[in-house]
């Protein structure tokens, strides 16, 4: 038996020795070895010398080796497949969905136990039945039974208790059978936990008692088997959660199951974690292929502190489960409050997005959150689009829940600790805004009005200020487009000011770029007065470059220079001339001539991926895999003003789960959800000419002749033309969902106005690929 530290779930896993030395399983002998990086330096592989052996190579190898971000997520994306075809059951089970209505009342699961011919349980029935049922249970140190944990977290609102059989089910192979640690994890895990509930429904048990939500399904379904795993690297019986759909009985079936070893003290952490998944539906937020560390220490459904002493849920869990008294925060307030472990939340909701939010709650280093890196205010951003495997901090690759670290260095996303004593708010002279770090902005990159002052000082009960002292509508950005030099068609220009309280309030706008500016610019609102701001494009924008350009709008209060912010967001369009060509070869970004804009989870990107027909192609797609419908539109702009016989051709592919959409309205305007061409005349109006309803799963030319089309519709060609391409659908190219065009030509024959006859000049040009 090899001691060893080992980090990971049963998609993916580190071993290390206890002196730090990764260790890996020699594929030829079925040793634990030591390891050591192969040629590449992306793989781990092993020396062939077995740990603790005495020909020992540990001082010629360095210490905590490392499989590459690469190699780790394509192991992790196989694993996950694998887990999935077992049962058929979707990839994103396993992450845990919102439940459809409050986890609440009275809920009962099953605790199978279950021992071996060779290998029987020592720990009793009755045991087991007291560490999930007893209040105040405290045997081996834990704080409470399965049912205490929950019942406090939920602060009263869900008794949850399991169905503990009065005798251990005897598996009908030796321990060693299950443990295979040439197997993965979900094999024979599964077949035990089904010969379990086999004997069960063998001896008369009636299964539709626990199926409280009535969706056909078992509620839970818990497995401890005796002793504990043999192996690592996510083999055998290593502990685990998944699908398993192959059992009915009394009209209900078996869906979510999870298996732990016992060990000689029984896991509450791990077994209130797993239960996290099947009663409340929450997802997992760790990062899967640990390149980064989630949410740390601070929630029980990433590193959850103590296996005696499991944390609390974070605060967005709690409210996705119905257990909080949640207040929206809305005007501004001061000496707000919140006390520790209760269910007290305040939410700022994106009034854009809608279910995008930030939460606020205390979280204090006592009771349940004793194992806390800090204490005080905890602020979480939550998208349900978003996943916790992806730390990037963009718009397209963010988390679904993080913690807005308050010393702004987000270390938690750059997997450098599981939290630390400056990751809360406190006094004295903490706060939080828009505008400095961290930025309390949505994922859209637009600003908030989170913006949180005069935080007390630690304690198990704090207080705090909200917002600026006056409001700021609408909440979007001021956005306009147009082609260099003007004119530029703009929305959004108009906000109110309103001060809803018993104070006049000075204010200050000032933007951080010259081509801005606010009329007025700075003023006083008597109490229970409002004044209309109008946010303008100066002569400076006129000279802009083409490109997109973004600028931050400062609205101050004057006397304590607190902020709101909005942004200001202006395309300056180019205007390609013919003939075009568009190979997306080049890495890195675009040409002028390109716009591209969406909405919700929209993403377009060059990549190597999906085989280009060359280097490189345009991916259309969604990025998130919580399947929320977003568009994508890539805009071209052209000069056609003195050109005829335009011909427009290109390359596309679908990845065949795109659903058809479309087509749009005739005409529609600024945009419309649809898979297809459309071309403006003006920018406005907007009319489809090509369909990609029905695109092949292998790379096709289409071919539009763009005069044919135009004049049908009654359009004439102008300096400031523009084609676009629209996708719509609500998954990522990888879950087969989305499009990719490639080697996008535009040509056509130049209108030569001149003293003579001369002949019109063609451009046209070959398709080097075939």
């Amino acid at each position: 038996m090899i001691e060893a530290r080992i980090w990971g779930d049963e998609f993916y896993q580190t071993v290390e020795s206890l002196d730090g030395y990764t260790l890996v399983r020699d594929p030829q002998s079925g040793y634990i070895c030591y390891a050591e990086m192969d040629s590449t330096g992306e793989r781990l592989v092993s020396t062939g010398v077995r740990a603790g052996e005495p020909q020992d190579r540990r001082p010629q190898l360095p210490k905590g080796l490392r499989e590459s971000r690469e190699t780790v997520r394509a192991a992790v994306a196989k694993a996950r497949e694998s887990f999935a075809a077992l049962d058929g059951a979707p990839d994103e089970a396993r992450r845990g969905l919102a439940p459809a209505s409050a986890v609440e009342g009275a809920i009962e699961g099953l605790c199978l136990i279950v021992d071996f011919p060779d290998f029987p349980g020592t720990i009793p029935p009755s045991s087991v039945d007291a560490f999930c049922n007893q209040i105040g249970y405290n045997q081996d140190g834990r704080n409470g039974s399965v049912r205490d944990y929950f019942h406090d977290v939920s602060n009263g609102r869900l008794t949850y208790t399991n169905y503990v059989p009065p005798a251990y089910y005897t598996a009908i192979h030796n321990k060693s059978y299950y443990d295979d640690n040439s197997l993965s994890a979900g094999i024979r895990g599964r077949e035990l936990v089904l010969e379990a509930l086999n004997a069960l429904e063998a001896g008369g048990f009636d299964f539709s008692l626990y199926d409280k939500n009535g969706d056909g399904r078992i509620d839970a379904i818990n497995c401890l088997y005796a002793g504990q795993t043999t192996s690592a690297w996510a083999k055998g019986l290593w502990p685990h959660s998944g699908i398993l759909s192959a059992f009915s009985a009394d009209g209900v079936s078996s869906y979510r199951y999870q298996i732990t070893d016992m060990r000689t003290a029984l896991p509450l952490a791990t077994f209130c974690h797993e239960n996290g998944h099947m009663i409340c539906g929450w997802p997992d937020l760790y990062d899967y292929d640990y390149d980064s560390r989630g949410v740390g220490q601070f929630c029980l459904m990433c590193n959850y502190g103590s296996q005696s002493n499991p944390l609390r849920p974070s605060g967005p869990l709690r409210y996705l489960a119905g257990w909080t008294q949640t207040i929206e925060l809305a005007a501004p307030a001061a000496g707000l409050s919140l006390t520790a472990a209760s269910d007290k939340l305040y939410r700022l909701a994106d009034p854009a997005a809608g279910l995008e939010a930030f939460f606020v709650e205390i979280r204090h280093r006592s009771g349940r959150d004793s194992s806390l890196p800090d204490s005080g205010l905890a602020v979480w951003l939550y998208d349900p689009y978003g996943d916790n495997d992806l730390q990037d901090r963009l718009r397209t690759s963010h988390y679904m829940v993080s913690l807005m670290q308050a010393d702004g260095f987000y270390q938690l996303e750059r997997n450098i600790n599981y939290g630390d004593a400056n990751d809360l708010f406190a006094g004295p002279g903490s706060q939080c805004g828009p505008l400095s770090e961290p930025k309390m902005q949505w994922w859209s990159g637009e600003p908030s009005d989170l913006v949180l002052t005069n935080i007390s000082p630690v304690g198990t009960t704090m207080t705090f200020d909200f917002g600026v002292g006056f409001t700021l509508d609408p909440g979007g950005p001021f956005k306009g487009t147009g082609p260099a030099g003007g004119p530029f068609r703009g929305t959004a220009g108009e906000y109110e000011l309103a001060n809803p309280g018993a104070a006049p309030v000075r204010f200050a706008i000032e933007a951080d770029a010259n081509w801005v500016s606010a009329s007025p610019d700075r003023g006083t609102l008597g109490p229970g007065e409002s004044a209309q701001v109008q946010l303008l494009w100066t002569a400076n924008a006129l000279a802009l470059a083409p490109g997109a350009h973004a600028a931050a709008v400062r609205f101050a209060n004057a006397d304590t220079s607190h902020s709101l912010a909005r942004a200001a967001r202006l395309a300056v369009e180019d205007f390609a001339s013919l003939p075009f060509s568009e190979s997306f070869e080049e890495a890195g970004g675009f040409r002028p001539c390109w716009r591209f804009s969406g909405t919700n989870e929209w993403r377009m990107e060059k990549t190597t991926a999906y085989s280009p027909r060359g280097q490189r192609h345009l991916a259309f797609d969604d990025w998130s895999l919580q399947g929320g419908y977003s568009r994508n539109e890539a805009t071209l702009g052209l000069d056609l003003a003195n050109w005829r016989h335009v011909q427009l051709s290109f390359w596309a592919r679908s990845f065949g789960g795109d659903s058809p959409h479309g087509p749009p309205p005739a005409p529609f305007v600024e945009g419309a959800d649809f898979d297809g061409v459309a071309v403006s005349a003006d920018g406005v109006n907007w009319y489809e000419i090509q369909s990609l309803r029905q695109l092949s799963a292998v790379y096709t030319r289409i071919e539009i002749d763009l005069d044919a089309a135009v004049q049908a519709l009654g359009l004439a060609y102008s300096d400031r033309f523009r084609i676009r391409f629209n996708q719509y659908d609500n998954y990522p190219l990888s879950f087969h969902d989305g499009y990719v065009l490639d080697d996008i030509k535009v040509i056509g024959e130049e209108n030569v106005s001149s003293v003579g006859d001369w002949p019109a000049y063609r451009a046209d040009f070959a398709d080097s690929r075939h």
